[in-house]
């Protein structure tokens, strides 16, 4: 039982190291708001999914990224997303292609948020 209860101790020490170097790629999006509009409803999906998936704000109180807030979204996986807001007159604006890799920040400003607008 000793050589058993040793290989289970490897086991458990090397998936502990996996999911320890996972959790250590993962990264902050930040969202600065300069926009003049508060942004109502905020979806990140994977690039080139059809899904949207839960609003990223359902759990924020209030859940607005208001003028001049700076919001997080921690713990977000390295990957290509596509993301969507909706500001507080329904319009919506679409950013396709953002790489995360490490921690990002997009500074969404009034010219970028009619940018994204009119482009979809």
């Amino acid at each position: 039982m000793v050589i058993g209860s040793h290989f289970l101790s490897i086991v458990v020490i090397a998936i502990s190291a996996v999911a320890s170097a996972s959790w250590a790629n993962a990264a902050d999006l930040q969202i600065v708001n300069t926009s003049g509009k508060a942004i109502h409803e905020f979806y990140l999906a994977a690039s080139g999914d059809r899904s949207w998936g839960p609003d990223r704000l359902r759990q924020k109180r209030p859940s607005v990224i208001a003028l001049g807030e700076t919001y997080s979204i921690a713990n977000v996986a390295p990957g290509a997303y596509q993301i969507m807001m909706v500001d507080a007159d329904g319009s919506e604006c679409q950013i396709d292609f953002v790489d995360i890799r490490t921690d990002y920040r997009i500074d969404l400003t009034s010219r970028r948020l009619r940018e994204c607008t009119t482009s979809h």
